[in-house]
């Protein structure tokens, strides 16, 4: 089918095979069904455990059924290989050299500010929607720019939503999904993440800011930078651990960071 007409999409043409006679069913207990003409016996997996981007990533069915997913695909999601790859590590889900977690400068994250109003108050509508959303941006424009006077590598805060992004007309959530208002959006519904984790000719665009998902301080993968105060080894000081961090006692403040983060040439 696909050789004799450029024009047919692979899966479309899967999906008018498969459905070609589609039915009956096999025994009318077991799910399957017969399709391909009676050729193919077919049975439907749970969306819950094998999931599509939409399922795991939006509606986060299997946290909500409590289940272990088998399965993941990073359907539902915008421009490519990217941030199909940003969405898995916001999953925890993709493995990454030692070297992701070990960016040169460091890295900064921060925690917005949302007043309880702008996810709560009111219908979710388009307007409280981007009412909450563009808060949020703000706070994160501040934080780049503080990332990049730092040569920091800054660590995306959750993106907090009242509708979902669909290339379609909607009601503001997939009629039939499990999900949530309010809701943690994927970075790729926000920003552009394909370029943002571009090297642009700083000529043109500034300098680079680096960027990790707001999962990246929750991954077993990164090497502990935190201790316990009044063990040995745990002092606040500007040398580095074997790893490359720094090492804070818990609960450090902001005097404490500010000194011993910066570099001597930085802080002059």
């Amino acid at each position: 089918m696909l050789l004799a007409d450029d024009k047919v999409w692979d899966q479309n043409g899967f999906n008018e095979i498969v459905r070609k006679q589609l039915g009956p069913s096999v025994d009318g207990d077991s799910g399957l069904f017969y399709a391909y003409d009676g050729n193919l016996k077919v049975g439907i997996l749970p969306a819950s455990i094998f999931c599509s981007g939409h399922t795991y990533f939006v509606q986060a069915m299997y946290q909500q059924l409590r289940l272990e997913p088998y399965a993941l695909h990073t359907t539902f999601q915008y421009a490519g290989t990217e941030r199909k790859r940003h969405r898995l590590r916001e999953g925890m889900v993709f493995f990454d050299p030692p070297e992701y977690y070990d960016a040169p400068g460091g890295f900064i994250s921060f925690k917005p500010s949302i007043p309880k109003s702008l996810l709560l108050d009111g219908k979710h509508t388009i307007e409280s929607h981007f009412t909450l959303v563009n808060h949020q941006m703000k706070q994160i424009r501040s934080a780049l720019a503080i990332a990049s006077l730092l040569n920091r590598t800054l660590v995306m805060p959750p993106i907090w939503c009242r509708l979902d992004r669909l290339w379609f007309g909607h009601p503001g959530t997939l009629v039939g999904s499990m999900t949530r208002q309010p809701f943690i959006y994927p970075l790729d519904h926000v920003f552009e993440v394909n370029i943002m984790l571009k090297e642009l000719p700083e000529d043109e665009f500034g300098p680079g800011i680096g960027i990790r998902e707001y999962s990246f301080l929750d991954n077993p993968s990164l090497p502990k930078q935190l201790c316990q105060e009044g063990k040995e080894g745990c002092e606040a000081s500007n040398i580095t651990s074997p790893s490359g961090f720094l090492k804070f006692p818990k609960r450090s403040n902001e005097d404490t960071f500010k000194r011993f983060s910066l570099p001597s040439t930085m802080s002059k």
